[in-house]
């Protein structure tokens, strides 16, 4: 399955903010990634970072 960009991984799982999608791009453990040099373009696959954002989920769960 092909990377997704910023924008899409913002569409998919309905991050309405591009500053929360940063910070959970350059969160450590993220599998997101910066392809070029200064400010890049981050990719990342659908299905690892699905699986991220529920490891995420699960530290908060009370």
């Amino acid at each position: 399955m092909p990377a997704l960009t910023t924008e899409q991984v913002m569409e998919r799982f309905q991050i309405k903010s591009i500053d929360t999608a940063m910070e959970l791009f350059r969160k450590k453990g993220s599998p997101a990634y910066k392809i070029g040099k200064g400010r890049g373009h981050w990719r990342v696959d659908e299905e690892d970072f699905k699986k991220y954002l529920q490891q995420e989920a699960e530290k908060y769960k009370g």
